[in-house]
């Protein structure tokens, strides 16, 4: 299976917190499943750089805090959805400044 930051990201980036947590909520521990049946030097087709940065970007939504694994640059990525959840009114605007 390949998995793809960029799908997420089109995905979700026009749906609610609500809607983003809970498929995270189920997401990363899936994802965790599946890393822990990974043979040795088996490609992982992006899996371990795709959970490492949805549970980053969860603990990000659930902390406020950049997270230390992908820091800024990994959570720029995701900064479709956090503009969008700006729109909103769900995060404050000076979130995007985290991401500078």
């Amino acid at each position: 299976m390949n998995y793809n930051l960029n799908t997420f990201v089109q995905k979700y980036q026009h749906k609610d917190l609500g809607e983003i947590l809970a498929f995270l909520f189920r997401e990363v521990p899936h994802l965790d499943g599946l890393y822990a049946k990974l043979k040795r030097n088996q490609d992982d087709g992006g899996l371990i750089f795709y959970r490492a940065h949805l549970g980053d970007f969860l603990f990000f939504l659930q902390n406020g805090v950049v997270p230390a694994g992908i820091g800024k640059d990994g959570l720029a990525l995701f900064r479709p959805i956090l503009e969008n959840l700006v729109q909103k009114n769900t995060f404050k605007p000076e979130v995007l400044n985290l991401l500078n």
